[in-house]
């Protein structure tokens, strides 16, 4: 699939809400391992708008939807942005005058429950390891929590300082938030979601050791 067929239906804002604001939808369903998944819908990728015409070059938040395009597995959604990722890194689009660097991507479901979310690190993607238990995940809430109240700390910090939010440790803050509240995978997802990871993980291993041994 070539990179303009790939970004052709993406849709792009200058601004980035907080994921807990995007309206999904956390709903208690009996459908799980004894019964039909629910369908995969929504593929959100964030990252940053670099626009090329200006010196310096201006930064600003920005997302897009990654079409599905037929995948119907969480593998195929991971082969999807994992290929996004490669076309970014090696056919840049200009558009406007901008280039969209990916950052951090969200699968979801038809009722907008949380499946899996990942860092796009270059060329690749660092998926966030679901929670695999109720205690687990409150102890990741409660840390998200505490993360989530140093942001607005640093935020009214850098906004009476003056100081510009890009690359500072505002960024890292919420970059800490992101990766943590991405392992809160709803509870119907969470054993299909380790799985697929665990299945691609063995993947990986077995490739590099088939690479090592070759002369």
């Amino acid at each position: 699939m070539g990179i303009d067929q790939l970004l052709g239906d993406m849709t792009m804002t200058s601004s980035i809400q907080i994921r807990s604001q995007r309206g999904r939808k956390h709903k208690n369903t009996a459908v799980g391992q004894f019964g039909k998944l629910p369908r995969l819908q929504s593929l959100i990728c964030t990252g940053i708008l670099v626009k090329t015409d200006t010196v310096p070059h201006l930064i600003e938040p920005a997302w897009r939807n990654i079409p599905l395009s037929g995948a119907r597995r969480i593998e195929d959604c991971i082969e999807r942005v994992e290929e996004f990722a490669r076309q970014c890194v090696h056919q840049p689009q200009l558009t406007d005058a901008s280039v969209f660097v990916p950052h951090f991507v969200e699968l979801s479901d038809d009722a907008g429950r949380l499946v899996l979310c990942g860092h796009v690190l270059s060329r690749v993607v660092d998926w966030c390891p679901p929670v695999q238990t109720p205690g687990e995940a409150k102890l990741v809430h409660a840390r998200c929590v505490r993360l989530r109240e140093e942001i607005l700390y640093q935020e009214n910090l850098d906004f009476h300082k003056g100081l510009p939010n890009n690359f500072s440790a505002l960024d890292r803050l919420c970059d800490c938030e992101e990766a943590l509240s991405g392992r809160l995978v709803d509870p119907l997802w969470r054993d299909e979601a380790g799985k697929v990871l665990k299945q691609l993980e063995m993947l990986r291993v077995r490739a590099l050791r088939n690479a090592a041994r070759e002369p």
